[in-house]
């Protein structure tokens, strides 16, 4: 989790990306603009989980049905680790 973006991080990229696409309008309040931002970071920290934790199931199954030379279970555990430790962090 030492690369995941922070909240300002985060937040800086959602706002350069309403700015620049017009997901900001001007008859926009800043309490607007905070919601719809706040609604960006939980929703792609949610499909962040998600991620995870489809990444840990696959590797588990390549594990078992994979010809291919790779540490998929230690990849699962990696994926699941992340999982955990971000849901932690988001709920």
């Amino acid at each position: 989790m030492e690369n995941y973006p922070s909240r300002e991080q985060q937040l800086h990229f959602f706002r350069s990306y309403l700015a620049e696409s017009g997901g900001y309008t001007e008859s926009m309040t800043v309490e607007d603009r905070a919601r719809v931002e706040e609604e960006l970071i939980n929703e792609s920290n949610r499909y962040a989980l998600a991620s995870h934790f489809l990444w840990g199931l696959w590797s588990i199954i390549q594990a078992k049905m994979s010809t291919i030379e790779f540490g998929y279970m230690d990849y699962a555990q990696s994926r699941f680790n992340a999982y955990f430790n971000q849901k932690k962090m988001f709920t």
